[in-house]
């Protein structure tokens, strides 16, 4: 038995049950964003329960699912490895490019840099270039170094290729000129 429970994924494995009065619900009888991340946190924290990364991280996804962008921003640091787990940067990148989508400058300054190191991505200083752009409009000035370090390596023609992008990606997410954080 207790090979099997090491073999066991612990999201899987028998744990206690809490009695809750009711768990708040939107109009659809779903649970809202803002619960989902709350539920993630108690578990990521031990808040009330044992700390159980593995069930925080599915009440994360839910949540980012259900288009919670800090819950998106978590996830795709997750995915990127920062939690020390071996990274996934392809699912980094999905997650950061919805965040991104919802005008989260975080989540664009993170494109650039896995456009920039090449991590689950062909390696581009353009489309670097390009999210730190975003990003710097968007209020990252921690973008503001990133870009200049990227733009040395560049041509003249490469940098002018970037701003036609920044204006097609603000228009593909729906949003103008800058989207907030």
């Amino acid at each position: 038995l207790a090979r099997l429970r090491a073999m066991t994924d612990p999201a899987f494995l028998p744990r206690p049950l809490y009695r809750v009065d009711s768990l708040p619900r939107a109009d659809t009888g779903k649970l809202p964003r803002q619960a989902l991340l709350a539920l993630a946190d108690m578990f990521a924290r031990g808040s009330g329960v044992s700390p159980n990364f593995a069930v925080a991280r599915v009440w994360y996804e839910r949540a980012a699912k259900a288009g919670n962008v800090p819950a998106m921003i978590l996830v795709a640091n997750d995915y990127a490895g920062t939690n020390g787990a071996s990274p996934d940067y392809e699912r980094a990148r999905v997650w950061y490019e919805q965040a991104a989508a919802a005008g989260n400058n975080a989540a664009m300054m993170a494109l650039g840099n896995l456009y920039r190191n090449g991590q689950g991505v062909e390696l581009s200083f353009v489309e670097a270039v390009m999210w730190y752009r975003l990003a710097i409009k968007n209020g990252n000035q921690e973008a503001v170094a990133a870009e200049a370090l990227v733009t040395r390596f560049l041509t003249a023609e490469e940098l002018a290729d970037a701003d036609p992008r920044v204006a097609a990606w603000e228009r593909l997410a729906g949003w103008g000129a800058t989207a907030g954080s």
